[in-house]
């Protein structure tokens, strides 16, 4: 499905910005660099959903990047600048990727050249991996406090979240740990305490990183990459059954449920794990059914309309008539859906205490999908909140071999209150300790909740 695609092309985007402008790799013209960057405000200057949420003069950010791709030396320069043009829209169904054969073309040649990787945990950003030539000098899950002087988050901001697209904090802290740093072209220092709580300072040298093998403390793209791909499930103790949606929604998803009713019958609740889910088709309102006394459920949505005749006659109108909306490409048109319950009453799992688990990596379809239980207060929330990507995004080539989505939906709660992303009902902090020895607080905290519910 598009969303796991999504996925693995993200982390190679993600490995995209470790690859230094030495990579002179130079496919795409100048004529091609101002036609892709000009395919994409075009497209996202008439069907962009969310103008609304961010404070930008479109034209002006579009003429101002003419000049930028047009200075950049090579292929990685002009995508890195155009992924950060596309990260202007701050929206996560909305950026720019590559494929993954033309990642391979220049990873062939061109190993990635990173001192460490690092991670954003509740308590701070730590060192989760480093070359080991260094590691003496800067000790696995040491805690960052400065980068040439400036305070980690602060650095983060300038060097990181400008690529990420997105208007949350949290989807940006979750999403930045393979953000370019400390790669050969500039020597950097580094000001960090280490795990016996000693302060010290570290300048990068200028060897090239790459040559060095790197030591681990973990790996959580891996864990990411490593997640399983099918939905199961677990009888757990008290009767709770924990069902984990893993892999991608589909209508697998609505058989899976079918196929496993008189479990969840005889369940005593039903704990179901998002965290592995990585979207797909959103067939919420199918599932939704089994455990709503409502006989339908609406969905609804607005998307831009472009009409050309009312768009040539809104350049005559003021703003206080309908036309106008179409000249200044304001116009939306509301969508509704009606989903009929077609399960008889006395099969429907009404009063069954449900925890739903969720963290930042719940996207699309799968925020859809607790958006629905959200929106009818049939389930409790545990965890930390989901990425925000709940829309309908549009697909169009990039030239180079990239390409582009953008969010063309905006997801409505009720007529007057727009979808931004799951908020847990009980938050659950993550730390360095909790992820190097591989717990689960987020589990753990959601089978205490459910406990609470039944006893």
């Amino acid at each position: 499905m598009i969303m796991k695609k999504i996925l693995i092309l993200s982390w190679l985007v993600l490995s995209f910005y470790t690859l230094t402008s030495q990579n002179d790799i130079n496919r795409i013209s100048q004529e091609e660099k101002i036609y892709g960057l000009s395919k994409f405000w075009k497209e996202a200057k008439y069907n962009f959903a969310y103008f609304d949420r961010i404070d930008i003069d479109w034209d002006k950010k579009y003429k101002e990047y003419i000049t930028k791709v047009l200075e950049t030396e090579n292929d990685a320069d002009y995508y890195t600048v155009l992924r950060q043009f596309g990260a202007l829209l701050k929206d996560g169904h909305t950026g720019i990727y590559l494929t993954p054969e033309y990642i391979t073309d220049y990873t062939k040649e061109h190993l990635p050249k990173k001192w460490f990787n690092f991670y954003c945990s509740d308590d701070g950003v730590f060192v989760t991996s480093v070359r080991e030539n260094i590691a003496e000098y800067l000790p696995l899950n040491s805690k960052i406090i400065e980068i040439d002087n400036i305070p980690i988050l602060d650095y983060l901001e300038e060097k990181c979240y400008p690529y990420i697209s997105s208007a949350y904090s949290h989807t940006l802290k979750s999403r930045c740990y393979n953000c370019l740093l400390f790669t050969i072209e500039k020597q950097e220092s580094i000001k960090f305490e280490t795990p016996d709580g000693k302060i010290a300072e570290y300048v990068f040298p200028l060897d090239n990183p790459s040559k060095f093998d790197e030591i681990k403390s973990f790996d959580i793209f891996e864990k990411m990459t490593s997640r399983p791909q099918e939905h199961s499930y677990t009888w757990l103790e008290n009767e709770i059954l924990y069902v984990d949606l893993a892999g991608e929604m589909g209508m697998h998803t609505v058989n899976f449920f079918q196929e496993h009713y008189t479990l969840m019958e005889k369940s005593a609740g039903i704990i179901m794990d998002l965290r592995n889910n990585i979207g797909g088709t959103s067939i919420g309102y199918l599932i939704i059914n089994l455990f709503t006394e409502k006989d339908s459920i609406e969905l609804i949505s607005y998307t831009r309309v472009n009409r050309a005749n009312k768009r040539a006659l809104g350049a005559y109108a003021d703003s206080t008539q309908t036309n106008y909306k179409y000249f200044t490409n304001q116009k939306f048109e509301l969508d509704r859906f009606v989903s009929k319950n077609g399960i008889s009453i006395e099969y429907r799992l009404i009063d069954k205490p449900i925890v739903m688990l969720i963290d930042s990596h719940v996207v699309s379809a799968s925020e859809n999908f607790l958006m629905l239980f959200k929106m009818l207060n049939l389930a409790t929330f545990v965890g930390r909140p989901t990425f925000g990507s709940c829309s309908q995004p549009l697909l169009f080539s990039l030239p180079g071999g990239g390409y582009a989505w953008l969010s063309t939906q905006k997801t409505m709660i009720t007529l007057e209150e727009e979808f931004t992303y799951i908020e847990p009902d009980y938050y659950v902090r993550i730390t360095l300790q909790n992820l190097i020895n591989g717990d689960d607080p987020i589990f753990e905290k959601g089978l205490e909740i459910m406990k609470e519910k039944l006893y």
